[in-house]
């Protein structure tokens, strides 16, 4: 739970939180997009090392732990952005990750496996929508890059989570 503590705070920030950024350079977009994927990254890998303890299926625990590994390995490449654009979280306030975590920590099995598709599906198609403005509208080339190298991996986890959705249902 301490670790979780810490995850939460850096995932608190893309849902509906309320954030203030410094930013020394750089378009607002770009770095509201880093500030996003940064918490989203991190809610994937919390909610997805829950899944990976309490998944009752072998293919919803495959599936956590990649969104884990590929997640981890996002989180890393933003955070780097954003220490090259000196771009620092000075404040964090939501609690929609807490909620989820609390919520999915009460279930168990196929009803706990059916949930965080659901959410991961859910979580997936915002941040589609998020690189794909990123990558029309953004100004920083090496955002947009990254945008655009990572757009089909989140297509793939949103398809692998869709198809395991209906095989539950």
């Amino acid at each position: 739970m301490r670790h979780l503590n810490v995850l939460i705070s850096l995932a608190m920030i893309g849902y509906g939180a309320s954030a203030a950024l410094a930013n020394e350079e750089g378009n607002e977009l770009d770095g509201d997009f880093l500030i996003k994927m940064a918490a989203y990254d991190y809610s994937e890998i919390d909610i997805g090392k829950l899944a990976e303890m309490r998944a009752e299926s072998p293919q919803v625990k495959d599936l956590a732990e990649l969104l884990v590994a590929e997640h981890r390995k996002c989180a890393d490449r933003v955070g780097l952005m954003m220490k090259n654009r000196k771009q620092i979280i000075i404040d964090i306030t939501d609690k929609e990750v807490i909620v989820w975590h609390g919520d999915l920590s009460k279930l168990m099995g196929t009803e706990f496996d059916r949930a965080y598709l659901r959410w991961t599906i859910a979580g997936h198609q915002k941040a589609i929508t998020a690189f794909e403005e990123q990558i029309s509208n953004g100004k920083d080339a090496n955002i947009r890059l990254y945008a655009k190298d990572h757009l089909e991996m989140l297509r793939n986890h949103l398809r692998r989570a869709q198809g395991l959705l209906k095989i539950l249902n």
